[in-house]
């Protein structure tokens, strides 16, 4: 009798007929049940990783290798970098460093990199100091009418000179500033206590009774009298 003739023998996924019995069979990738009929599939990645070198994607009854981004699958299991800068489009500017998985690009003396990371732009003493750019080279500002402001070969230590000057200038703004208003307020002051001064003197005058030295005049008694 074939018992994987009816129901497939009770087997999950494949039934092998024997002489008198048969017996149930798990496919590539799965394993049998507590049941031992039924199959579950095997997680090849939970042993080392699936033999893979970064990523280990399980399947059912099956895995599959994968690499980072910036990198490539070779021989169905590892990952070998992949040159950005090889590439037709890698977009940098100027000069192209290949990194592990990545790359950045860099600029020429007297430029700087934009936010994009990838365009670079000309040095200019009023952008370098407002976004607090570092290029590289020597300062040298060009004198003709079209390239004023303009930097060629700057570098980082002179910008950070520029940079600290600017902001002492502002500082000894301020200070003259608020020494200037001090000075102000002190005058009025004064100007106001001179000009009460010679009101108490009147009010002094006015009193029938004075001090002159260390005398002091009575008013006549005729005319306390009267």
């Amino acid at each position: 009798i074939n018992e994987c003739d009816t129901n497939n023998g009770g087997c999950e996924q494949d039934c092998i007929n024997t002489i008198g019995s048969y017996q149930c069979q798990c496919r590539e990738g799965f394993q049998f049940t507590r049941n031992g009929r039924s199959c579950a599939d095997i997680d090849e990645c939970a042993d080392k990783n699936g033999g893979c070198e970064q990523i280990c994607n399980n399947t059912l009854g099956s895995f599959q290798c994968s690499c980072l981004i910036g990198f490539t699958l070779t021989n169905d299991a590892f990952c070998s970098d992949i040159n950005e800068c090889a590439l037709v489009d890698n977009r940098c500017s100027h000069d192209c460093v290949n990194t592990p998985g990545s790359y950045h690009c860099t600029c020429k003396d007297g430029y700087y990199l934009s936010n994009d990371s990838h365009t670079c732009l000309v040095c200019n003493l009023e952008e370098v100091l407002k976004s607090r750019t570092i290029c590289k080279g020597l300062v040298t500002i060009a004198t003709s009418p079209t390239n004023i402001g303009a930097i060629e070969n700057t570098s980082s230590s002179s910008l950070m000179v520029l940079a600290i000057s600017s902001g002492f200038i502002i500082i000894i703004v301020i200070i003259g500033i608020a020494s200037c208003v001090v000075i102000v307020l002190l005058i009025v002051v004064i100007y106001k206590r001179k000009k009460k001064q010679p009101h108490h003197e009147e009010q002094a005058h006015d009193n029938p009774m004075f001090h002159r030295g260390d005398e002091i005049k009575d008013i006549p008694a005729n005319k306390v009298e009267n």
